[in-house]
């Protein structure tokens, strides 16, 4: 489990023994206040402010209602949140044409996957994000800024440093928005952002800055793919030549939320690049069908293909690509 996950584990256990606290002491007349075990005299005195709601309140929410709201959403904040945003992402054609996937039109399905539309509302963003750090918390907790692309999902790369100020987005421009500027370096190498981490990495020279790449979605992974080895390169060849400081870090993992194909050969291009692709599912047509059952109450979140090989049956019969496989 990741941080987070015991994070959750505690504050509910903190609600479960003050609840109790509460329900005991409301219902005694014995006064603890008078203990001579100041433990015992701190913890059940009715004098003392020592309740789940002050506790909650101390932890931010204003009551125990939106206490409870939040440790449950963060809990859909995993693989069934990630089933939960694709069966309301996904889409059937009505007149049995054909939807392409991948830059060579090869894949076709009658099911369309729109999570970059999904992301383009603010709340369905921030769900999409809280997946995704779910996803990324399984493999690492200690990076320092987020790749990503002009043709990407912006939304959730943004979402990173809204959320976290600590947090950069590095965002690859378009190659028709290159301009060489002379001394402008972000312009100069075609990254936005680039200056931020320059400065970060500047003040923090004692420590490695790290980064990853995130997109909601790939089908064969080429043009994203070309673009963080392109970075990956441009970063090793300024490091070379001190324009940047060393403490930059290539990337290494890249996350996203689903593959829109199935098939292996997405896995070996990046690793035959020094890079790992994490996600929670591959679709297939059957996976799409389901989610669209779903989507449609005619199926449960259960009813997902992966589900008994994420609670860790059956995992001999599954051939989905998710982070609870991989790691």
């Amino acid at each position: 489990m990741g941080f987070g996950d015991w994070t959750n584990i505690i504050l509910a256990l903190a609600l479960l023994i003050f609840g109790l606290r509460d329900i005991f002491v409301n219902n005694t007349a014995k006064d603890y206040s008078k203990s001579r075990n100041p433990l015992v005299s701190w913890f059940l005195s009715k004098k003392e402010q020592v309740t789940a709601k002050h506790f909650v309140r101390a932890l931010g929410f204003p009551t125990l209602e939106d206490f409870r709201k939040q440790v449950k959403k963060k809990k859909s904040h995993n693989y069934r949140g990630a089933i939960r945003i694709l069966s309301k992402c996904i889409i059937k054609s009505e007149d049995e044409a054909k939807y392409s996937y991948g830059s060579d039109s090869r894949h076709q399905s009658l099911y369309y996957v729109d999570s970059m539309g999904f992301a383009q509302k603010k709340e369905n963003c921030m769900d999409l994000y809280s997946v995704m750090i779910h996803l990324i918390s399984k493999i690492e907790t200690d990076y320092e800024y987020v790749f990503s692309i002009k043709g990407g999902n912006i939304p959730l790369a943004t979402a990173f440093s809204m959320d976290n100020n600590s947090v950069l987005s590095i965002i690859a421009k378009d190659k028709n928005e290159m301009v060489n500027s002379g001394n402008n370096k972000d312009n100069l190498i075609n990254y936005e952002g680039l200056r931020d981490l320059v400065e970060k990495a500047q003040e923090n020279e004692s420590r490695e800055i790290k980064g990853i790449a995130i997109a909601c979605n790939l089908a064969n992974g080429s043009n994203f793919l070309d673009s963080i080895k392109a970075y990956n390169e441009k970063i090793e060849e300024l490091k070379g030549d001190g324009t940047i400081p060393q403490n930059i870090q290539k990337i290494e993992n890249v996350y996203i939320l689903y593959r829109a194909i199935k098939g292996e050969e997405l896995d070996s291009k990046f690793e035959n690049a020094g890079l790992k692709c994490y996600r929670y599912f591959d679709l297939d047509d059957d996976f799409k069908a389901c989610l669209y059952e779903i989507q449609n109450n005619r199926k449960r979140v259960d009813d997902f293909p992966c589900h008994k090989c994420i609670k860790g049956k059956k995992k001999r019969n599954c051939t989905a690509k998710h982070c609870y496989k991989l790691i």
